[in-house]
């Protein structure tokens, strides 16, 4: 009988402990989620955490995920690349701002001259002073938090493409245009002499991705009116690329987001009229 007694006890106390941990634990996730809510929701979290990866670090790791672990790698790799890039302040020089699809782009331009078959690319292009601010995976937000690494050089040019990869992480156009006039509105205050060119986003084959041509119209309209209200200059490239059937030509892309060189030559041809 005192057995039963002293377990029953023992029991309780158990019950007790966990109720009380239970309730701190409670308590503190409470006060994390109030703290995180007060310093902007998930934006915080991205902002906090893109550039050193600790989220999609956890998540390659979770997921056993090779793909995402080589492209965490490679985009610290290239941002600690980007750092070390001289600051001089040089006359005429062209900064391209964006993710992966600018950084490959501006990557093409300049095989294309160092191999030796720049009879591709006019002599206008060969000339520039191009600095290639394309970082694979970036966002509207991830280039809000680098856009001292442009301001600070105080270039002529600023040609800014951003928005497909906040898609690709279920951010609104909203968001996103809110992002890109932070962006603007810095360059303008830090380096007011700079010429800010805005590059629509271009459209996707929605066969090969969940990101949808229509939420990228949407954006793509935004981006003209703050063309128009920031006295940019914006540069239609979706039009150049969809197809009759509204998509980026099938051809063209091996995941439906990148392009292969057949769209780079329209991309090029059309930027070209605007680097004078």
């Amino acid at each position: 009988m005192n057995n039963i007694n002293i377990d029953s006890s023992i029991r309780r106390k158990w019950q007790k402990l966990l109720l009380i941990s239970v309730t701190f634990n409670l308590f503190f996730l409470l006060l994390g989620l109030g703290f995180i809510q007060k310093k902007g929701g998930i934006d915080f979290l991205v902002k906090k955490n893109i550039h050193s990866g600790d989220v999609l670090e956890s998540r390659a790791i979770k997921e056993n995920n090779t793909k995402l672990a080589f492209d965490l790698n490679y985009r610290a790799q290239r941002i600690k690349f980007n750092k070390s890039l001289p600051t001089t302040k040089l006359k005429g020089q062209i900064v391209f701002l964006s993710d992966s699809l600018t950084e490959s782009f501006v990557a093409d331009l300049s095989r294309r001259y160092s191999d030796g078959i720049a009879g591709n690319l006019s002599p206008l292009f060969q000339k520039l002073k191009i600095v290639n601010q394309g970082i694979s995976s970036d966002t509207t937000r991830g280039i809000l938090n680098r856009i001292k690494d442009v301001t600070d050089l105080e270039p002529d040019k600023v040609f800014i493409m951003a928005g497909i990869n906040d898609m690709s992480m279920g951010r609104s156009v909203a968001t996103i245009v809110k992002n890109y006039k932070e962006i603007i509105v810095n360059i303008k205050e830090k380096s007011p002499q700079t010429e800010i060119f805005i590059e629509s986003v271009l459209p996707v084959n929605e066969e090969r991705t969940p990101i949808r041509n229509k939420n990228i119209i949407a954006l793509n309209q935004e981006l003209r009116l703050l063309a128009t209200q920031y006295d940019a200059i914006y540069i239609d490239l979706y039009s150049l690329m969809v197809d009759g059937k509204g998509q980026l030509n099938a051809s063209w892309t091996w995941d439906g987001i990148h392009i292969y060189m057949r769209g780079f030559d329209l991309w090029r041809n059309e930027v070209e009229k605007f680097v004078n």
